[in-house]
């Protein structure tokens, strides 16, 4: 490959990750329409649907232009073929969790014995609930998980 190569090829790379113009709307909407006043409040915020409720809630006051709804819905990841809230493995073992009450903090180790399954499919089960905040890591050598109070309150169908 020539260096001539190199460069168009990284020519092309900048023109693919440069965001469209209607998502840079929608980030410079939501920055002035809603952030402004209340950044202390988003900073407090760790979860992604933490911040889509806010700015949502928002909405009232500042509706937003329509052309950049289909961008607000890209960033929720709202598509037609909405992906379920739960694994099947994540259900099964959020509801695991939400029967033993009593014990409050478990091991993937632990939860795999008591459930039949290996603790690598608890253990990549518990990375989903702990990103969705129905779980929480609560120690780092083993790690230790606790259910959360969103995950004692959720009903799973």
């Amino acid at each position: 490959m020539k260096i001539r190569d190199i460069k168009m090829l990284n020519t092309k790379f900048k023109l693919i990750i440069q965001p469209e113009p209607e998502w840079v709307s929608l980030c410079e909407w939501v920055r002035e329409n809603i952030l402004n006043e209340e950044i202390e409040v988003i900073k407090e915020m760790s979860l992604k649907q933490d911040f889509i409720n806010y700015v949502e809630s928002n909405f009232e006051n500042n509706p937003m232009p329509e052309n950049l709804i289909e961008y607000w819905d890209k960033f929720k990841g709202k598509t037609d073929n909405e992906k379920p809230l739960f694994t099947e493995n994540g259900k099964n073992i959020l509801t695991f969790l939400q029967e033993h009450p009593d014990t409050t903090t478990w091991k993937a180790k632990d939860i795999a014995e008591e459930m039949f399954i290996s603790s690598r499919t608890v253990s990549g089960s518990m990375r989903k609930l702990v990103t969705d905040g129905f779980v929480e890591k609560v120690g780092q050598d083993p790690i230790i998980y606790s259910i959360t109070e969103q995950g004692k309150n959720i009903k799973i169908n």
